[in-house]
């Protein structure tokens, strides 16, 4: 503004345009002035208001005086002290040499209000509602948003720089509001002890779940050591089933025994491999029912052989002992137990076959017992249909000791036409 008026074709119409623009923007000054180099007032815009102003002699004010003198020498805008501007309350002027034809035409002078200023501020940075402001120029008080008077809160956070402004030490104290400390308040020590609870619980939560832990894997430790105990023992002792099933088979095989378990439960039988060989039969083509082995016995015999099994099933007995004659997969018949020789007979008047024991000319028995040939063998008697008696399977009845399953004794090495089976 200074530069423009420092022309020679600037006018007070050109004055009071750029004043009233200048005035408009600031927001904070108060009126615009004209000055001689002798610190009368030569124009003034608004005089509303400013009064005072008119007749003023700006050398008689020190302050002013001062802010001329540094104007002048410095051929620059010059800041005045605080001053007090009737009235409006304090504030502060700004002086600005006019410069024409190489010399100090005029100054012009603004004064400034400290109050609106500092307002201005503090509304366009939009602090009122969340603070308490006081500025202070020097020891002196000039801005108070909360009323002189109202002491400063000690309780509430806040901030109080000091910084300079134009050679003055300026101090700027904003403290925080009771609705902006209610609005942003954080419960620091409350949330402080809830984590505190939070993170004693979480700790002792992971200490649980790790002693779990630690005891359900000891507890799976101990558990696969039981199991892998059970196993080798389980494995032990079928090893030594399978030794005693070995050494039963040869014993059986070895002395021409035949074994037969009767399952009641399930009516399945158990035929041995033994019993099958000293009939005749291939132990693969052989059924494992009952009526297998009823289906080989005379049909003399088949009704003593039932009453004797049904005996023993009703409790009647607890141990039966039938005779009875079974076919041979030969086609003759012979009985699984030996006997002892019958007395001498006269020969049969036909060829018909005996039905009670052998051939009056067949060989003695010898001393020893030894392995019996072969049905078909040329060394053994011709087959005849001489039936013998065997034992069935015995149901187990209460206070018997003796097993459900029955077993045979080996056919007669004396004899193999005459043997029987024992249960």
């Amino acid at each position: 503004m200074a530069r423009r008026w420092a022309q020679a074709e600037a006018n007070q119409v050109v004055w009071e345009v750029d004043a009233t623009t200048h005035l408009a923007e600031s927001a904070a000054g108060q009126a615009v002035s004209l000055i001689t180099p002798d610190g009368l007032s030569r124009w003034l815009h608004p005089v509303g208001g400013n009064e005072f102003l008119v007749s003023l002699n700006h050398r008689l004010d020190p302050g002013r005086a001062a802010a001329l003198d540094a104007a002048r020498v410095s051929t620059a805008p010059a800041v005045s002290g605080t001053l007090d501007l009737p009235p409006l309350g304090r504030g502060f002027t700004i002086y600005a040499p006019i410069f024409r034809d190489g010399q100090i035409w005029r100054y012009v002078a603004v004064e400034y209000l400290y109050g609106r200023l500092f307002g201005t501020l503090v509304e366009r940075l939009r602090l009122a509602g969340d603070y308490e402001i006081r500025i202070s120029v020097g020891d002196e008080l000039l801005y108070d948003s909360t009323g002189f008077g109202v002491p400063p809160s000690t309780t509430r956070a806040g901030l109080d720089p000091v910084f300079t402004l134009f050679d003055r030490r300026v101090r700027l104290s904003l403290v925080t509001s009771d609705e902006f400390f209610r609005r942003n308040r954080r419960f620091i020590p409350e949330l402080a002890l809830a984590a505190g609870f939070g993170i004693t619980l979480l700790l002792g939560l992971s200490v649980h779940l790790a002693r779990a832990a630690y005891t359900s894997l000891r507890t799976a430790e101990i558990s696969n050591r039981r199991l892998v105990a059970e196993n080798e023992e389980r494995r032990r002792v079928e090893a030594m089933l399978k030794v005693s099933d070995e050494c039963l088979r040869l014993a059986l095989d070895s002395t021409q025994l035949g074994v037969f378990e009767w399952n009641l439960a399930s009516n399945q039988v158990y035929y041995s491999p033994g019993l099958w060989s000293m009939l005749g039969y291939a132990p693969d083509a052989i059924g494992s029912t009952p009526g297998t082995w009823t289906a080989l016995i005379d049909p003399d015999d088949l009704a003593t052989y039932r009453d004797a099994v049904e005996s023993q099933l009703s409790g009647r007995e607890s141990f039966i002992e039938p005779e009875y004659r079974v076919r041979t997969g030969a086609g003759s018949t012979t009985a699984p137990r030996p006997s002892p020789p019958p007395p001498p007979a006269p020969p049969p008047a036909s060829s018909a076959p005996s039905r009670t024991s052998p051939n009056a000319n067949s060989p003695k028995p010898p001393s020893a017992n030894p392995r019996p040939p072969p049905a078909n063998s040329p060394s053994s008697p011709p087959a005849r249909t001489t039936w013998s008696s065997s034992a069935p399977p015995r149901a187990p009845s209460t206070g018997s000791t003796n097993p459900s399953p029955a077993s045979w004794n080996t056919p007669s090495r004396r004899s193999p036409a005459a043997t029987r089976r024992r249960s």
